[in-house]
């Protein structure tokens, strides 16, 4: 694996390269040390698999990486978000603890405690009420992260459903040799499915649709 930064301002990229898409965002999730959801990318030259193992290409990607003088400053705003929401609930009388991560894309919000099943009642209705009024008030100090709010680990139990639709899915337009469209997603579900399809040969995926909740269509190669 090769790689090579360019120094920038406030961000630094870094360029990967491996066999495949999943392998160069899995080496680079593994050198940075987040999960590879969170690895912001792009792909700057799809490799090819050659004839006979003879003459293939390695596919690179380049990551973004914050700089020291962004991490500082997103530090700050992260535990400002993380004092605002333990005052929001504090006013509700929910007893929730708040812990917040932050990553290439997303703030992480996790709340933990005894009043969990209050917020996660209702498909969760409350906990995307959370979410989308911290959006709105930190969105435009936040750049283009966005901020992901989590209660009792349900977004990771998410994560896995969606990897699991995504891989039964790419399996029966495999045998159909037709294409299958998902449900609305928004930015971070969208790229838990791409990721997941990206790891099946045969198929690939692709948005569609307008404003920030879209659809997936997985459809044969």
């Amino acid at each position: 694996m090769g790689r090579a930064g360019i120094e920038t301002q406030m961000t630094e990229a870094r360029e990967f390269e491996a066999a495949d898409e999943r392998q160069a965002v899995r080496a680079a999730a593994r050198e940075l040390g987040i999960k590879e959801e969170d690895v912001d990318y792009q792909v700057t030259e799809k490799g090819s698999k050659g004839f006979l193992g003879m003459g293939g290409r390695p596919t690179r990607i380049v990551v973004t990486v914050s700089s020291p003088e962004e991490e500082a400053k997103q530090q700050s705003i992260k535990e400002e978000i993380r004092g605002f929401q333990e005052q929001v609930l504090r006013g509700m009388q929910m007893e929730l603890d708040v812990e917040a991560e932050e990553t290439q894309d997303y703030i992480h919000l996790r709340m933990s405690g005894s009043d969990r099943d209050l917020v996660l009642q209702n498909q969760a209705e409350l906990l995307e009420v959370f979410q989308y009024l911290l959006n709105r008030i930190f969105g435009r100090r936040l750049d283009s992260k966005r901020i992901l709010a989590d209660c009792g680990g349900f977004r990771r139990q998410k994560e896995e459903e969606l990897k699991q639709t995504a891989k039964r899915v790419a399996e029966k337009v495999k045998q159909t040799g037709i294409e299958e469209e998902l449900d609305l997603m928004n930015s971070y579900e969208r790229r838990i499915v791409h990721l997941a399809v990206a790891t099946e040969d045969g198929v690939r995926s692709s948005s569609r649709g307008d404003g920030f909740r879209k659809r997936i269509t997985i459809s044969p190669v």
